[in-house]
């Protein structure tokens, strides 16, 4: 199973922690996950710390989906089963 998380990056408190935690559990599990990121922040740098499969596909402006074409070639270059969204941003983003 290949599962892809979108997340805007910049997150501090609890949900980066539950990705963090969630993305390392699967890695144990031997599910293949890729977290994307929109701008490189905590988020970003602690995945790419936790040698996480973490891919900055940088969002210039909140409504900027210009970013949704990249997504949808991760997609298929990784072979995606399941998005999981986190966040409202990462939420409006994957509806297109």
């Amino acid at each position: 199973m290949n599962v892809l998380h979108i997340i805007s990056g910049g997150e501090r408190g609890g949900s980066k922690v539950h990705l963090l935690t969630l993305s390392l559990e699967f890695k144990r599990r031997g599910i293949n996950n890729t977290i994307v990121c929109f701008i490189e922040g905590d988020l970003y740098k602690e995945a790419k710390a936790l040698n996480l499969d973490v891919v900055l596909i940088k969002q210039n402006k909140r409504f900027d989906l210009t970013i949704v074409e990249k997504i949808k070639r991760l997609c298929e270059d990784k072979k995606i089963d399941i998005i999981n969204c986190h966040g409202g941003r990462a939420n409006f983003v994957a509806s297109f």
